[in-house]
């Protein structure tokens, strides 16, 4: 990051150490911290809440001198925020008044803090002329993007679990591969990235998280032929999580049927 974006709770103990230099003290900073801190005692933490702000400055965790570095810098960044919103207040009326007219009644609203159920039908689009996207991709698709760099850069345990078609119960046999992504053509917008995507029994397909390129404007105006959601397929969040991330206590506390 270009020093002006850098933090300055992290530069401070991190100072102008580069490279594996850098890794390996952040490492150790953390390292210490979580041997320190309180907050790896459960019953120490409910004491807490019984104590004042100068109790719990007297206990110098380092955890809670470290938070509080950060909030010191999250002010200031809030303080911008606080603002840029401002502005843009004066500015929304006007805006929904506009969109209000052309629309010529009612909107309905994003999904941020509020409950909306869409449906559609999974299925891919083409642009353009001689341009077709398929409904899904797979992980062999993730590893042929892989170019060591970011936003390409793919740990080498994945990698290893391709090489080695490691894919458990995972594969799905139609295609050979372990699903990644999925089209649909559900109406979304703001809010709904992290919405979890049921099929016809309720059953959890995927996680939504993006819309495709040329359906930028379904805020305003719904395409049935080029709107897309994209979600991740469950079967490669859990994928991840166990084979991957081996957090087979994860796995075990979900109590995934199959």
């Amino acid at each position: 990051m270009p020093r002006s974006k850098k933090i300055a709770a992290v530069e401070k103990i991190l100072g102008n150490k580069t490279g594996a230099e850098r890794k390996d003290a952040a490492k150790k900073f953390v390292e210490e911290m979580f041997a320190r801190t309180i907050f790896t005692d459960f019953d120490k933490v409910l004491e807490l809440y019984d104590k004042s702000e100068a109790e719990i400055k007297a206990l110098n965790d380092p955890l809670i001198q470290f938070a509080a570095e950060l909030e010191k810098e999250n002010k200031e960044i809030q303080d911008r925020y606080d603002g840029f919103v401002g502005a843009v207040y004066k500015l929304r009326p006007q805006w929904i008044q506009g969109l209000s007219e052309w629309k010529k009644g009612n909107l309905y609203p994003d999904a941020n803090g509020t409950i909306r159920f869409t449906y559609g039908y999974v299925k891919g689009y083409s642009p353009r002329d001689a341009v077709t996207y398929h409904w899904i991709t797979g992980l062999n698709g993730v590893i042929e993007k892989d170019t060591g760099e970011e936003p390409f850069d793919n740990p080498k345990g994945l990698t290893e679990l391709f090489n080695n078609k490691d894919y458990g119960r995972f594969v799905d046999k139609t295609m050979n591969d372990v699903p990644v992504n999925f089209l649909h053509t559900t109406d979304t917008s703001g809010g709904n990235s992290g919405s979890p995507v049921l099929n016809g029994k309720g059953e959890i397909i995927g996680v939504i998280f993006d819309g495709n390129y040329e359906a930028m404007t379904n805020d305003f105006v719904y395409d049935p032929d080029l709107t897309r959601s994209i979600s991740v397929d469950i079967r490669y969040v859990l994928f991840i999580t166990e084979k991957f991330g081996k957090a087979a206590n994860v796995m075990k506390e979900l109590q995934i049927q199959q």
